[in-house]
């Protein structure tokens, strides 16, 4: 077992030490050295003409095709397990005009060309469709329903009519023609070098089946090689039959789609599907966005028994294409994660045919006028319905109101807590109870449900998250209106949130108290667990970071650490935040001895303390970050439970190590809110 163990921490020491090279080597732009098998390619007939030359990407694929494809080399791998993946969206073809083939396709068909075989829900779900929209599960639902009827090759059919249209992102664009010539040059090398294609992607199978037989990939990629979202087939006649096995398939039937939904083939399922399908792992992978990385996680996988890679495609070309991503950025984080990221800017010499350029517009929406019938409904809960509240007016002798906003705990595979969700909405009541404590002993408490994002939101590229986070606020935002208006009555109030809840907290900020009249009655503001960043307060000049203990109209921030720990998706290096310590209610470094801290509290659903411990734990503000550092506790004692989070990462506890000092601070802070509103009424 020793042996084992040393042999694992040698393999991890070499593997970061190799990152350690890549991602210089990339800094100092000069990419992977050419081996000698590559620069002979180069020097002839250019395998890979549609890209840069001399690129890190372009010399790192033909030195890998050149490795694995060496008959008695050290990383030779037979013909059999040249097994290659590919997401297509965004990786193979466009989806940085924001709708993708399969939406655009479904807006076309609901709203132009067959809106008679659709519903009115149908078609106000097409008609809403805005860049930033959701392309998840429950948007795959409704593409299942509107197809509903037809025979799978009539869908088929439909799907290559629609790539005959053309996109409004681009001029001279046939939806067919959004590959990118680069990675279609690709899929031939690896095919004329003895490498599988196979596609894996989130756009429903038949459609994706479709779009690769008119795609310039036509002749690399077999149908049986296609991996993709499932809507539910089954033999006309009998759609309403529960089970497959009730009925025999006859000479004549038709397989028709019934507007059910199997699954959709993102994340997990990516790898999922991949061991069910192909059977073995893949030695390449491409990708382009978070969803793809189980997929390359799969291939890259240390049990592999072959050499392979990972790449993911950065699009930050703005000019040939609609990419805006940060080159920097995204391709240290895919470095980090043992990816080789390829950059659409310096990669690729070209992108589209000769003639297709950018549009002056990214999106234009569709022009259509709903009836009454057909408007969508509302977005927000409805919240004069008091079963969306979990706190509603607790504590009615309180002299100022608390509106708390609920942590994530949904750890479903949606994207955002569904309000059907029994189980759930238990634990979001509970995850309120274990932190109402440090506010009901001073205020009337408000808390909304509402469709918070879940967890697996934030194992996504940062930049994916927006969308899951726009429809949780559109929530929280509705129910803070409909509490202006009915509850508030001008009293004094308290903004409180922990994790996603701080994050709902700015939100809030940012809408509806650049307004002084209302800013006026905002005692405090406790976003713990969520930076408050520079770029914030520049920003949004109401979004003031509290400077001691007892100022008001403030925001109380902090997310907690270990000394050791350097970065947290929370808290990335380099984002500069305002943190303020919870124990001596300073800004700088000075640091509060764990006699300072009056109790750390540990509580349950039910709000009880299930301990209490005086004197827990000291901090200090780390200068260049913000964060708190936390002294005098073992991090083996508090793991960090919250996947993605490392050891030594505290946030699940940033409450409840100081949950007196903030309870004493709540109400001291509320305090010097009185006095002073009580001295400017008397003057």
């Amino acid at each position: 077992m020793e042996k084992q163990l040393k042999t694992w921490r040698g393999l991890a020491v070499t593997a970061i030490c190799l990152l350690l090279v890549v991602s210089i080597l990339y800094a100092l732009g000069v990419g992977w050295k050419k081996s000698a098998a590559a620069a002979e390619l180069l020097a002839g007939n250019d395998p890979l003409s549609l890209w840069n030359e001399g690129t890190g990407a372009k010399n790192s694929l033909i030195d890998y095709v050149s490795a694995v494809t060496q008959e008695g080399g050290a990383d030779y791998i037979p013909v059999e397990d040249r097994i290659a993946v590919f997401d297509m969206d965004g990786t193979l073809a466009c989806e940085t005009f924001y709708t993708y083939y399969d939406t655009m396709m479904f807006i076309e068909y609901c709203l132009y060309d067959h809106p008679e075989r659709v519903s009115d829900e149908l078609k106000a779900v097409a008609a809403s469709i805005r860049p930033g929209y959701l392309a998840d599960e429950t948007l795959a639902r409704n593409f299942a329903k509107a197809y509903a009827g037809m025979t799978v090759e009539e869908f088929y059919n439909y799907a290559v009519e629609f790539g005959q249209k053309k996109t409004a992102s681009f001029d001279n664009m046939r939806y067919i023609d959004n590959f990118y010539l680069p990675m279609a040059e690709l899929v031939k090398y690896l095919y004329d070098n003895g490498f599988e294609i196979w596609v894996i992607s989130g756009t429903e199978r038949t459609t994706t089946r479709a779009i690769l037989a008119n795609s310039p990939i036509r002749d690399y990629v077999e149908p049986e090689h296609v991996i993709g979202t499932d809507f539910e087939v089954k033999q006309r006649g009998h759609e309403d039959e529960p089970s497959n096995m009730d009925f025999k398939y006859e000479n004549g039937d038709e397989l028709v789609l019934t507007g059910g939904f199997i699954q959709k083939n993102l994340n997990g399922n990516k790898s999922i599907y991949v061991e069910r399908e192909i059977g073995k792992r893949p030695v390449l992978a491409f990708g382009n966005s978070g969803s793809d990385t189980s997929m390359m996680n799969y291939a890259i996988d240390a049990r592999n028994p072959y050499l392979a890679q990972a790449y993911m495609i950065v699009a930050d070309d703005n000019e040939r294409e609609w990419g805006t991503q940060d080159w920097e950025a995204k391709s240290a984080d895919y470095l980090a994660k043992g990816f080789i990221p390829i950059s659409m800017k310096t990669d690729f010499a070209q992108i589209y045919p000769d003639g297709i350029t950018k549009a002056a517009e990214q999106y234009v929406p569709a022009d259509i006028q709903l009836s009454a019938a057909q408007t969508p409904a509302q977005d927000a809960l409805d919240y004069a319905d008091a079963d969306n509240w979990a706190y509603f007016g607790i504590g009615e002798d309180k002299d100022a109101d608390l509106f708390l906003i609920c942590p994530t705990v949904d750890m479903s595979d949606e994207f955002n807590m569904s309000m059907d969700d029994e189980d759930t909405k238990a634990s979001f009541l509970g995850a309120l109870n274990m932190e109402r404590g440090i506010y009901e002993e001073s205020t009337r408490m408000y808390a909304p449900y509402y469709r918070q994002a879940a967890m697996k939101v934030y194992s996504l590229d940062r930049e994916e998250w927006e969308p899951y986070m726009e429809l949780a606020y559109s929530d929280v935002s509705a129910a803070f209106a409909w509490y202006l208006e009915h509850e508030n009555e001008g009293r004094p109030i308290v903004l409180a949130g922990f994790s996603q809840g701080a994050d709902m907290c700015y939100r809030l900020l940012e809408e509806y108290f650049g307004d002084e009249e209302l800013y006026d009655q905002l005692v405090a503001v406790y976003a713990i667990g969520w930076p408050c960043t520079e770029e914030l307060t520049a920003q949004y000049p109401q979004i003031r970071p509290a400077q001691g203990a007892d100022d008001f109209g403030v925001v109380i921030s902090f997310d907690c650490e270990a000394p050791e720990v350097t970065e947290t998706f929370i808290s990335p290096a380099g984002q500069r935040a305002f943190g303020i310590n919870p124990l001596n209610w300073r800004t700088d470094e000075t640091a509060a001895d764990k006699s300072e801290n009056l109790g750390a509290c540990f509580t349950d659903y039910n709000g009880e303390i299930r301990s209490e411990q005086e004197s827990l734990c000291g901090c200090y503000i780390d200068a260049e970050r913000g964060a708190v550092k936390v002294t005098d506790v073992d991090p083996a004692e508090y793991a960090p439970i919250v996947p993605g989070l490392p050891y030594g990462a505290y946030h699940v506890y940033d409450y409840q190590f100081f949950f007196r000092n903030l309870q004493q601070n709540v109400a001291e802070r509320l305090a010097s809110y009185m006095a002073r509103a009580a001295t400017d009424l008397a003057a």
